[in-house]
């Protein structure tokens, strides 16, 4: 499980340090998960509607093209603010990992930062990446099927061609049927970015 946390967060920011979005779309197709379409409710789409429509007024938005869309998005930040990722943190201050084990829906992600790392972490600008795809379960799903759950919060600094300094703020968990991290959430902390992310 270790190892697998490890090489899923590794998929992810080598896909992310590429000048061209064909690598991420490329991982989005091998994770075991399913892009939002019309069939999801209205909240799902809402977003990402605002968005397509302000950068692309001239397209057609269609909830049936959630990949296509995507790939405009991350070519919108590659060429407007070279978004691709050149490096990462590592020390205390670079890179943190919290990995929790719940019994509750409401604790499931508890983290055990002290004041001075939440501030450092989590209390400055934040912006929740648009979600193109929906996870093959759930963290209600696991609990009700296995009566535990593990999940990790993923804070790791990063900067990108562009020069945006910034935490990729992730946060996960173990899907024990699939064998596999499910992302629950992602998130660019900081105030000295304008990257917009997507997942």
């Amino acid at each position: 499980m270790q190892e697998s946390l490890v090489q899923t967060i590794l998929q992810q920011l080598l896909a992310r340090s590429e000048r061209e979005p064909d690598t991420y779309l490329s991982l989005a197709e091998h994770e075991r998960t399913r892009w939002i379409s019309e069939q999801d409710p209205e909240q799902e789409w809402r977003l990402i509607k605002m968005r397509h429509e302000g950068l692309f007024p001239d397209i057609h938005f269609n909830k049936n093209e959630a990949k296509l869309m995507l790939r405009r998005f991350l070519q919108h930040e590659l060429d407007e603010r070279q978004s691709n990722l050149i490096a990462i943190g590592d020390g205390i201050w670079g890179a943190r990992v919290h990995v929790n084990r719940s019994r509750t829906r409401d604790d499931a992600f508890y983290s055990d930062l002290s004041k001075e790392e939440s501030l450092y972490w989590l209390g400055r600008s934040t912006h929740n990446a648009f979600r193109f795809r929906m996870p093959a379960a759930t963290v209600n799903e696991i609990l009700h099927r296995h009566g535990v759950i593990f999940t990790a919060s993923v804070y790791i600094m990063v900067e990108s061609e562009g020069g945006s300094k910034y935490n990729w703020n992730s946060r996960w968990f173990w899907d024990p049927d699939r064998q596999i991290w499910i992302c629950h959430a992602m998130a660019r902390t900081g105030w000295d970015s304008m990257v917009v992310m997507h997942y």
